[in-house]
């Protein structure tokens, strides 16, 4: 998995491009991948500006609803030695999938 570029990296990147550099000497100078120096130079000159999409990142929606993780939490509280599948079955018993 790759990393974030800082906002700084990225401003440097976009004063070595627009001073002419090449994407692979960039890349060098940057300690960066070249798909990666490649990328941002195009997302640049497609948008005009740099942006980080640090809020596209992380799930978009809950991975269950708030009911049904209260109820897992309050069986496990209540039946500690049941454990997480036998728990999820008891909840598709009486709930449903």
């Amino acid at each position: 998995m790759g990393r974030a570029i800082e906002i700084g990296q990225r401003e440097q990147l976009i004063s070595l491009k627009e001073a002419n550099h090449s994407l692979c000497a960039i890349s060098r100078q940057l300690d960066l991948p070249y798909s990666t120096v490649r990328n941002l130079s195009a997302l640049y000159k497609r948008q005009g500006h740099l942006s980080v999409g640090y809020d596209k990142c992380g799930p978009l929606q809950p991975r269950s609803d708030a009911l049904m993780q209260r109820a897992s939490l309050w069986l496990k509280r209540h039946h500690p030695d049941w454990g997480a599948p036998l728990i999820r079955l008891r909840l598709a018993e009486r709930c449903g999938p």
